[in-house]
């Protein structure tokens, strides 16, 4: 899929959301207060920031190349940037009403302006002017900060007023991995309208990073194996065993799972995860199961096999396809990284005649298959339900998303 594509599929999970949240504000916002006359009379329209107000500098910046033109909507009910995340939504006063809606600079972006002809009277729409960000501004921000979107409108040539929306700018380590909107829209999941974007994950990821390049050699270091083939040998076993050696450098570092809560967003219609950068990661390798999974995940794509990002029910893991291409899938729960009295499974006799000597009865051995073993029974439950919308169940292929234009984070050029 080339990068044009990506675009039109991240404007599918954008719309998603928006079909339901944009459609939903304009008619929680018709009061009085949010009424601006014309001459046809009052016209319903209210000023508002995707994602429940809350601005993801990740989303922001993991897109940055991905190119879009004004119009270029999936449907008929959007105007302006296709990608917006700052418009206003608004029913159309009679049919054919001219609209120009202007969104005026701000700390983290320069405004602009859009122009549409809204076709069929008391239709709800989406305008989005497109915005330019400063990303140096937004790479700037380490902690949730204030922001306000200011819109002014014209009907027909006439000023409708102007209008603001507050929100809050999260920093780089926030990922938003899905949302949804209540409501009771056709085109729902479970009475919810989902998207996606457990993908974004994938910026975390940094297999040119000189810690997944230090794991690596560590990983060789321990003797679990004398080279890392990737799939060279064709057998499911010895990917596996590519595996463990990368859980057992891990281990050795001292490297703990760290349960600690942060609310990176407070609505219970978007989903998100503190996850650290790369280089933080390094400082202290302990961390968050998504941290373990970011780290674990660019040194697989460093030794040529294919990661997955498997979240179910809100906890990421580390998913691996055996055989490339193949949906031959394990997974691996990072909560067991260090786990000294671990659960016993099957995994552990399963590996020990791959495995040298001294690690047949290893400790991080017997962590590592409790890992196996409660990640691929998530995989095996939920494997049918990933396709479904809903951003508490995905599987995410790293190796797509890089085909997709998602690139890490220290190689995104913007601004």
């Amino acid at each position: 899929m080339n990068r044009r594509c990506f675009a039109a599929r991240l404007l599918g999970t954008l719309a998603a959301w928006s079909s339901g949240r944009r459609m939903l504000s304009a008619a929680e916002n018709s009061s009085d207060s949010n009424r601006a006359n014309d001459p046809g009379g009052e016209t319903p329209w209210a000023a508002m920031l995707e994602f429940d107000g809350h601005l993801f500098v990740s989303l922001l910046l993991a897109t940055a190349s991905m190119k879009t033109t004004d119009g270029e909507n999936i449907d008929d009910s959007v105007f302006g940037d296709p990608n917006g995340l700052a418009g206003v939504v608004i029913t159309a006063p009679r049919a054919k009403t001219k609209v120009k809606v202007t969104a005026r600079d701000g700390a983290f972006w320069k405004g602009g302006t859009v122009e549409c002809v809204l076709p069929r009277a008391g239709q709800k729409y989406w305008i989005a002017p497109r915005l330019t960000y400063r990303y140096d501004a937004l790479r700037a921000v380490t902690s949730q900060q204030p922001c306000e979107v200011s819109l002014a409108l014209e009907l027909d040539g006439t000023d409708a007023g102007e209008k603001k929306a507050a929100g809050r700018v999260h920093p780089v380590m926030d990922c938003v991995y899905g949302s949804r909107v209540s409501a009771g829209f056709s085109d729902k999941v479970l009475g919810y309208v989902f998207a996606q974007f457990g993908w974004l994950f994938a910026a975390y990821m940094d297999e040119e990073h000189p810690f997944a390049a230090e794991l690596v050699k560590e990983a060789l270091a321990t003797g679990v194996v004398s080279v890392f083939d990737g799939y060279r040998s064709g057998d499911p076993e010895q990917t596996l065993v590519q595996v463990f050696a990368l859980w057992e450098a891990l281990t050795r570092r001292g490297a703990r799972y760290h349960h600690y809560m942060r609310v990176t967003a407070a609505s219970n219609d978007v989903f998100s995860e503190p996850v650290r950068t790369m280089d933080e990661i390094m400082a202290r390798p302990s961390g968050t199961s998504a941290e373990a999974v970011a780290l674990l995940a660019s040194a697989l794509l460093r030794i040529g096999l294919r990661p997955y990002v498997v979240i179910v029910s809100e906890r990421i893991q580390l998913g691996v396809d055996r055989t490339d291409g193949g949906r031959n899938y394990v997974a691996i729960d990072p909560a067991y990284l260090g786990e000294t009295q671990p659960p016993d499974s099957r995994w552990p006799a399963q590996m020990r005649d791959a495995l040298p000597g001294p690690f047949k009865d290893s400790p991080s051995l017997a962590a590592f298959g409790a890992a196996l073993a409660d990640g691929t029974d998530d995989v095996v439950t939920y494997l049918k339900r990933f396709e479904d919308g809903d951003p508490r169940l995905q599987m995410v292929d790293v190796r797509q998303a890089r085909a997709d234009g998602i690139v890490p984070f220290r190689n995104v050029k913007a601004g």
